[in-house]
C-alpha cells in the first residue's frame, strides 16, 4: 500500500500522515476531503491510517 501510494502521488505515507495531524482534522470523512479539494488526491488513495 505504501509503494503504491509513493508511486500515485510521489510522496511517502509519512508526509500524508503529518499533513493530516497538522491540520488537526479527525473525522474520517472531513480529512477525506481535506485531502481531494487541498492535494486534489482521489478517494482510493486516500485510505490509510494516520
Amino acid at each position: 500500500m505504501e509503494e503504491g501510494l509513493l508511486k500515485q502521488t510521489g510522496k511517502p505515507l509519512s508526509h500524508w500522515i503529518k499533513i493530516v495531524k497538522d491540520s488537526k482534522i479527525e473525522k474520517h470523512k472531513a480529512i477525506i476531503d481535506f485531502l481531494k479539494a487541498e492535494h486534489g488526491k482521489l478517494y482510493e488513495q486516500n485510505h490509510f491510517r494516520y
